[in-house]
């Protein structure tokens, strides 16, 4: 989905409002050391580039449908539909050696679950990456329900934790759900933020750290499909 300049400036400001710098940064943080995220593709990078400018890669390319232009040393963005594009991505990541996929707000909103899946399986399937994080999200008082309007006229699928849509046998996942209010989305969106790790290079240490940063688990939307919403907190 390409996003209009006025969206853009409304989440560079969304991006700066204290609470949600707070968590970004802590989960960010929490991975960004690791060493499979110094080579980085970033699908869904926006216009802001989130992640190479808080998570500085030593190795990084964005991807969207309307990037911010950036060449220099080690950063690049490339035009293009990561899922439409999937092939570029696979070459993308074997061409430069990457070894982590980022998609914050991107993927798991845009997809739903299942098919979010089969894209993370390939990716591990076909590339050499290691890692992934994908960050999607819920509202609190909007549960069951598969997809969300949101500001800027844009409809998200919301992140849950079902088993039978996210489970593999080609990664294992942890799941950390923050509370992250904005002015931008209201009082009740929980991030999800999900941290996919191939199995035969999975780091327990790091599972454990990006673990401790959720607040709650994460709500199985099968468990409240066709219930009433909850009331806003």
């Amino acid at each position: 989905m390409a996003y209009d300049g006025d969206f853009y400036r409304a989440y560079a400001h969304y991006l700066a409002e204290p609470r949600v710098r707070s968590v970004h940064d802590c989960v960010i943080g929490c991975i960004s050391g690791h060493p499979a995220f110094g080579r980085v593709i970033d699908l869904g990078c926006g216009q802001g580039n989130e992640f190479l400018h808080h998570g500085h890669p030593a190795f990084y390319v964005g991807m969207d449908c309307n990037p911010l232009p950036i060449d220099r040393l080690g950063q690049g963005t490339v035009t293009g539909d990561y899922r439409a594009d999937f092939e570029r991505v696979v070459g993308l990541i074997r061409q430069h050696g990457i070894r982590a996929v980022v998609s914050l707000f991107s993927v798991e909103c845009t997809g739903p679950a299942a098919d979010n899946r089969l894209m993370y399986e390939e990716l591990f399937r076909r590339t050499s990456i290691r890692a992934i994080l994908s960050s999607g999200f819920y509202y609190s008082d909007r549960l069951g329900l598969e997809t969300v309007g949101e500001a800027g006229g844009i409809i998200s699928y919301q992140t849950f934790s079902d088993i039978e849509d996210r489970g593999s046998q080609m990664y294992a996942e942890t799941q950390a759900a923050i509370p992250c209010p904005s002015d931008m989305f209201g009082a009740t969106p929980v991030e999800v933020h999900c941290l996919l790790q191939r199995h035969d290079a999975f780091d327990a240490e790091l599972a454990q750290r990006f673990a401790a940063l959720s607040a709650n688990p994460v709500p199985r939307r099968r468990d409240i499909s066709g219930l009433p919403a909850m009331p806003r907190l």
